[in-house]
């Protein structure tokens, strides 16, 4: 798997190339010239050849560069992008105001260096399309996929909206999408061997957005109450949590060892704090189970699901979701206040939580989700919650080319100029002067996995959700596991069916 993260002495050097985004951005662009080849003739339909003649090209900070054009001339044509609004502010930033970050910068300079590199013009269109949203967003698309209309150049959407859509036959194969070159860094080899049905991908994520970086799921550690409880002579062998996670002995069971029953005042705080359930995803996939294998995009349901070592974590998990301990704190939200107010000594979120907690100065330090024991194969796992943007291309798209040209260089661009602004943004004083927290940052990030299961929820059904709703509740893993196993087999074959 190509790393979604950037390797540790980029991340430190983020800051460099922060204040030289503008200039590094207007090399981008290239020659303004457009040589008789470049121009496409008036109905696109010619492909023009883009095999690189030398070695892989790279910039002047070592990041790689795509194999497009160096310039090509679209004649000012509309590209049109169909988007979530939810996380518009993340991916699209169309002018700067007086309220503009650096993130927006980051985001502006590569839309502007991408109309200039091929002289066409983004037009974004928005919809709501959140959970709550998906289905009237597939729908809205439907109606205009369905009749022809060539309206969208490109579609983003919240995670589970693209298996809808995906299941409705509203998407091209992007193995097939001229330009699109899948083996790049910014497409990481994760999301494609997940997505994957058969020989076919209708939609796939990377640096493309950085709705990616900032829904990693990962937990943290309170350094000040690590200390103040003594925690590592306890129970690390006087180690800090860096080197416990450095030793591979960071696992759910030492969690829960040093989380519960350990914090002194527990009336105030507590061990362990969880925002909701959805943090029980990434106990799951921390443990390295799977919900369905994709073999060279053949599904089948995972043996994992009657594994004995997931009963194992199951019961574990259960056990601190169910209220048996005082302070383990199921807090209701999509945020450990708890954590946030320096209460808690550990807590599971997102990478995105970080800002926050630095902006409140809490003394953290940003750990990968444990593992099952230390023996795991392929060690720390996490996975991304569904606020993620997953790219597609309409089966109606007037021009294949146009779309796969410029969806490949949205995702090359970001790769090389947003990416670590992203990372620069968000952890920002916190990190850039921590060799071992960037360390961790490094960890989190190359550890993401992706699952078929959770990609298509209403066509494979509640696979997705079983494991989180089953802490939640009383039942064994044995009975959810039976009373669904067969309905799942059932659905993730026609899947295959309907799209391999």
């Amino acid at each position: 798997m190509k790393a979604i993260a950037r390797t540790l002495s980029a991340l430190l050097c983020a800051v460099l190339l922060l204040s030289c985004l503008v200039a590094c951005t207007g090399n981008k662009t290239g020659n303004d010239d457009t040589t008789p080849s470049d121009t496409p003739d008036d109905t696109n339909n010619e492909v023009v050849d883009t095999t690189p003649e030398d070695t892989a090209r790279y910039d002047a900070n070592g990041y790689l560069m795509d194999d497009l054009p160096e310039t090509y001339d679209w004649q000012k044509k509309d590209f049109t992008v169909f988007t979530w609004d939810e996380m518009d502010h993340w991916e699209w930033c169309e002018e700067m105001t007086d309220k503009s970050g650096t993130v927006d910068l980051a985001l502006y300079k590569r839309m502007m260096a991408i109309e200039e590199r091929f002289n066409m013009n983004f037009v974004i269109v928005r919809e709501l399309g959140n959970w709550d949203n998906r289905t009237a967003f597939v729908s809205k698309l439907y109606s205009n996929v369905s009749t022809s209309q060539g309206t969208y150049d490109l579609v983003g959407q919240y995670t589970q909206a693209a298996g809808g859509a995906a299941t409705q036959e509203l998407y091209l194969d992007l193995n097939e999408i001229n330009y699109l070159d899948l083996s790049k860094p910014w497409w990481p080899d994760a999301i494609s061997d997940t997505a994957t049905i058969g020989d076919k991908l209708y939609f796939t994520t990377g640096d493309i957005t950085p709705t990616l970086i900032r829904n990693i799921h990962c937990m943290y550690v309170n350094e000040t109450i690590y200390e103040a409880e003594n925690i590592g002579d306890s129970f690390a062998k006087g180690r800090s949590m860096y080197e416990v996670v450095m030793d591979d002995d960071w696992t759910l069971e030492l969690l829960m060892q040093m989380g519960i029953g350990t914090v002194s005042d527990a009336g105030d705080k507590v061990g362990i704090t969880f925002g909701n359930l959805v943090s029980a995803d990434a106990f799951f996939f921390g443990a390295g189970f799977t919900l369905v294998d994709n073999d060279n995009g053949i599904l089948s349901i995972s043996d994992d699901l009657v594994s004995a070592s997931l009963i194992n974590v199951y019961d574990k998990v259960q056990s601190m979701y169910s209220g048996k301990y005082s302070d383990v704190k199921i807090e209701g939200s999509d945020h450990s206040f708890k954590f946030k107010s320096g209460n808690a000594l550990f807590t599971a979120g997102g990478i995105a939580d970080a800002q926050q907690l630095t902006e409140n100065e809490i003394n953290f330090t940003i750990l990968p989700i444990p593992m099952k024991d230390a023996d795991q194969e392929g060690g720390y796992k996490t996975v991304a919650n569904f606020w993620v943007t997953m790219y597609s291309i309409p089966v109606d798209v007037k021009d294949k080319d146009f779309s796969g040209m410029i969806m490949e260089a949205l995702g090359s661009e970001a790769y090389r100029s947003v990416t670590d602004v992203i990372y620069y943004d968000v952890f920002a004083s916190r990190l850039m002067n921590d060799a071992e927290a960037a360390e961790l940052l490094d960890i989190v990030s190359a550890s993401v996995v992706f699952d078929t299961g959770r990609m298509f929820p209403e066509y494979i059904g509640n696979i997705w959700s079983a494991f989180r709703n089953g802490v939640a509740g009383s039942d064994a893993w044995t009975t959810v596991y039976s009373e669904n196993s067969g309905n799942w087999t059932i659905k993730i074959d026609s899947l295959y069916t309907l799209l391999g």
